[in-house]
């Protein structure tokens, strides 16, 4: 589901949705550092919030825009 909707983005877009998964992952670093039970599991938890975000974003962009 998450790709499909990637495929379709401007380059720009793109290139945000990455910038994203890098910010939540970072994030989730930062969480691991001081919270069981690490590292890995809290990177991974914030690449996926970063990619939920992402979808979340377009999808209330995209009903503002439908509304206008």
């Amino acid at each position: 589901m998450f790709f499909d909707q990637a495929a379709y983005y401007s380059a720009e877009g793109g290139i945000a949705v990455w910038l994203k998964i890098i910010i939540g992952a970072a994030a989730g670093l930062i969480v691991g550092h001081w919270v069981p039970p690490g590292y890995a599991v809290w990177a991974l938890i914030g690449v996926v919030l970063g990619a939920l975000a992402d979808i979340v974003l377009n999808r209330y962009l995209k009903k503002e825009k439908e509304q206008e």
